[in-house]
This record gives structure tokens, sequence and C-alpha cells, in this order.
């Protein structure tokens, strides 16, 4: 990100190919996700399958990354919306994989304590034993799958909209966004081998030995606590996504270049996400459709994109991105992910700026 969304100026924008490093990174990406996860499938060692998953994993964040950068020279303001989507979905999947890969090798911690091996061909009806494991381990293989009600869920489909919507600017997209999601079904029956092989079926003979004598194998109270914490923050973020949302609008304000390095656009309008800065008069959130995102992919469907001129607390212009449903009636709230969307990316804002003046007749086409 800091090489391709900050690294390059303002004004060197016009000749930076934004759009090949894009596709040339989903592609990377693809290939990273494929070939990880088909490795990790073949795994019989616990640690050594989540490493392999590790690589997957990271393939996801590189196509989100890569489809914002593919779409950004876009100059209408839906695929722009898009690329947002997509960054976004890859920021949010860097933080759900730091969740769920964590409490998954906590879990593979746990059951090394407690068998003293890592081959899951000596394993087999651990449920019984550790049952806070076995819950805590389903929990984090529905998360790293995609599957609904938890976070991996938002952070793909985010990833996944934006490429399959974003396909008449960039055509290889829509395939690469279907390959990600075939490979997330390899992923959950990557998973349901280890949660089975682990704690389903019948005690294996290595088991029995182990749990002779005991009533549990459970790991103690200071392994389990943060077991139970990351269980709970995979599924909190999955129902509630938009503390994701306000969690990096915070962090990207924080910082002075916001989420780009838009130096020549003036002192009061710096580069930012999210806007600049908090304020009682600016525009509101889009409330999206379904997911409960401020920022979502049920957003790009159907509604029409309507640039609006608005004049800002400090007295500066700002383009405010109104969203009509179906195109028509009244414009529902906008994005704070979208906020001064046109000085997000220098690419982005220079494109989207032009084209504004293309509309109102001040400028040739």
């Amino acid at each position: 990100m800091r090489y391709f969304l900050w690294l390059v100026p303002a004004e060197a924008q016009g000749s930076y190919p934004v759009g090949t490093w894009g596709l040339v990174m989903a592609g990377l990406g693809t290939v990273t996700l494929f070939t990880g996860t088909m490795q990790a499938l073949k795994q019989e060692q616990t640690k050594r399958l989540l490493a392999f998953h590790s690589i997957g994993q990271a393939g996801y964040i590189l196509l989100g990354l890569g489809t914002c950068l593919a779409l950004l020279p876009a100059s209408d303001w839906g695929v722009i919306a898009l690329a947002t989507t997509a960054f976004f979905g890859a920021l949010f999947h860097t933080l759900n994989h730091a969740l769920f890969k964590s409490l998954l090798f906590l879990n593979a911690g746990a059951l090394l304590a407690a068998t003293h091996t890592q081959d899951l061909n000596r394993l087999g009806g651990l449920l019984r034993w550790m049952p806070v494991t076995a819950v805590a381990t389903l929990m984090a293989s529905f998360s790293i799958a995609g599957v609904p009600l938890f976070n991996g869920f938002v952070s793909k489909w985010c990833i996944f909209s934006a490429a399959v919507q974003g396909g008449p600017w960039a055509a290889a997209l829509p395939v690469l966004a279907l390959i990600g999601i075939l490979t997330s079904a390899l992923t959950l029956a990557s998973f349901i081998k280890f949660f089975g092989a682990s704690f389903l079926g019948r005690t294996s003979t290595h088991v029995a030995a182990c749990a002779a004598g005991r009533d549990t194998l459970e790991v103690g109270w200071m392994m389990r606590v943060p077991q139970m914490l990351l269980a709970g923050a995979c599924l909190t973020l999955g129902l509630l996504p938009f503390l994701a949302v306000r969690l990096y609008e915070a962090g990207i304000e924080a910082r002075p270049a916001g989420a780009g390095g838009v130096a020549g656009t003036g002192g009061r309008r710096r580069g930012r996400l999210v806007g600049g800065g908090r304020s009682g008069r600016q525009p509101d959130a889009v409330r999206t459709a379904g997911a409960g995102l401020d920022v979502g992919p049920g957003v790009w469907r159907g509604p029409g994109f309507e640039p609006a001129r608005r004049r800002g607390p400090t007295g500066d212009g700002a383009v405010a991105l109104r969203v009509r449903a179906g195109g028509g009636g009244k414009p529902v709230r906008r994005a704070p992910f979208l906020r001064r969307v046109e000085t997000s990316f220098p690419l982005a804002g220079r494109r989207t700026a032009h084209a504004e003046r293309e509309r109102k007749g001040l400028v040739k086409a």
C-alpha cells in the first residue's frame, strides 16, 4: 500500500499505470491464495496446515488491493466506490486474519499440549475431553472459510463483490474473484478435515491413552480465556462489521496524509479516505442494505450515483457522493469511507474532478 498509494506524487499520476499494476497484483494474489490452499489440503500436521493457509489468506489481501488499484483509473463514481470497497475489504481481511489465525494456532497449541502430537492421523474423538477448544476451533474454521455471520465472510464479500462488479472496467477481475470463491470452498473442506480428524469420530488409541484417568484434556484458563476472546471477536465483527469501519476511519483520520499522499490538494483539504475531520455539518453515512456495513456490496448493485457540490464548514467546496436507490427517490446517507473520495487517492481525485468539470461543461470531453 505504501508503494502504490502513498509514494507516487500527485503530479506524476498521469504517467503511472496504476490499473496495470492493480491487475498484476490481483493476479499474483489469486495464484497465491489458490496454491497456498491446495498445499494446505495435503498436510497432515496441524501447524503446517495452518501455515500454508496463512499463505492463502495473504493472497486474498493482495486480491483486494489489486482490485482497488485496477479500478482507480476509472472516472465513474460507482467504480471509485467499488475501489474503496475493495480497499476496505483488504484492510478488514488483514485484521480478520490476525484474529482467526491467532485463534487457530492457539487451538493447535492446545491440541499439542493435550496429546503431545501434531499428527492428525493420531487424533480423533477429542470433543468429549476438549469442548471449549472444539467450539473455538469450529468458530475459527468458519471465519477463515468465509461462512456468513463470521468476520471472514464480510471482508471476502467486499473483495469479491468489488471484483465481480468491476468487470466492465477490468475484465479479468470477475474471473479472479470466481477462483477466490471456489478456493474459499476448498478452505472450508480443509478445515472440515482439520476439525473432524481432531474432535469427531471414534476416539483414537493415542487420545484414549492421553485421557486415561482424566476428566478433561483442556489447557489451563490462561490459554482458554484468549481462545474465548478471539472467538468472540470473530463473531462480533461478523455481526457488527461497522466496528471495523469505525476503527479504520479513526486510524486514517489520525494520519496527517490520510489514505494517500495528496500533498498538492491544499492545506484545508488533505487527502483522506474518510474526509477532512469530524464535523457536525459533514454529510452522513450510506446505510448499506443487508450487511449493516457503512460501505459494502449492497450499495453498488442498483443505485444511481450523483455527485453534488456542497459547501463545508471551512468554506471549501467538497464533492459529496449522493446515492439514490434505483436512480431515483430521495438520496440516502453518504458513506464515511467516501467523504471527499476525490482526494482519497491522487489518481482517483484527478480523474473524478475532471469528470465533474466535464459534466458541468467547463471543459471539453
